[in-house]
């Protein structure tokens, strides 16, 4: 479960090392939930958009740690920088209303294959397999949680006040950015 929670930078030591503050491993995991949450809604809503994330990712997560279908990294780690990418721009023009969950829940399709690589290097016997993956699927959605339980309330209040929005459309522009430069680097 804890490996879960890593992966996606929600641990503390993902934060902090020996050697002081570091931006943590799965900052691109958090960009992109972070870019969801900007493109607005009320807090059940993006609960409602961060749950089809979850059923997207926990699907392929599935079907990856079971063999069954395994993609290779090289394709699926510039898939997810453009899906930051893609998701971060939907929410600089303010044109994700209605349809976020789907998007996010077809984004998490391949999001779950990414996630599938950490739990593919544990190098799991087989009948440890799906207690494994019951158990990082949590994690990762724990971690998810509070993600979205930090960042959600600041995003929200941004949101309400129409004076903050540039500071909204800047928080966009620049996971825009960093998805674009992730897919570069990536490919």
């Amino acid at each position: 479960m804890w490996t879960g929670v890593e992966h996606i930078g929600a641990a503390p030591d993902q934060w902090h090392g020996a050697s002081g503050w570091k931006l943590p491993d799965g900052l691109d995991h958090i960009l992109f939930l972070v870019a969801l949450m900007l493109a607005g809604g009320t807090l059940f809503r993006i609960l409602g958009i961060v749950s089809g994330f979850t059923l997207g990712h926990s699907i392929t997560l599935a079907l990856s740690a079971l063999d069954i279908a395994r993609p290779p990294a090289a394709l699926i780690e510039p898939l997810i920088a453009l899906s930051i990418a893609v998701v971060a721009a939907e929410a600089f023009a303010g044109r994700f209303e209605g349809h976020r969950w789907k998007v996010a829940a077809g984004f998490g399709l391949v999001h779950g294959f990414g996630f599938a690589t950490a739990l593919h290097q544990l190098d799991l016997a087989a009948g440890a397999v799906i207690p494994a993956l019951f158990g990082y699927n949590l994690g990762v959605e724990l971690g998810q949680i509070t993600i979205v339980l930090i960042a959600a309330p600041l995003i929200l209040y941004l949101q309400r006040h129409r004076r903050y929005h540039p500071i909204v459309r800047g928080l966009a522009a620049a996971i825009f950015v960093a998805g674009v430069v992730w897919f570069v680097q990536r490919l």
